[in-house]
């Protein structure tokens, strides 16, 4: 009787520590809201965002990022090394389309 109430628990546990897997802090993750792309004139993308900072103690309440790439997987590698945050874009809430790159 004992084995069978311990059989279903010890799968339980086991179960419920695969769930923290994919744990993202908040204040690690600069979740881009606002995103702007130009084509240049050598077919490179002008990719600018703007990430809200989360320091309560920081006087700045965004930061403001540019770069030149080849593609947007490059440009968000770029921003990732320009700061100590991972970019995402989960919180995207405007997205610029240069009339050069709209065409």
């Amino acid at each position: 009787m004992f084995k069978l109430r311990l059989i279903p628990a010890i799968l339980l546990l086991l179960l419920l520590a695969g769930c923290k897997s994919d744990e993202r802090i908040l204040e690690k993750l600069g979740m881009v809201q606002t995103a702007s792309y130009d084509l240049m004139d050598d077919k490179r993308l002008k990719v600018t965002i703007c990430v809200p900072v989360t320091d309560p103690t920081s006087k700045v309440r965004r930061e403001l990022m540019t770069t030149v790439s080849d593609s947007l997987k490059s440009a968000r590698l770029q921003f990732s090394l320009q700061t100590d945050l991972k970019v995402v874009s989960g919180q995207v809430r405007e997205t610029l389309y240069g009339t050069k790159l709209a065409k």
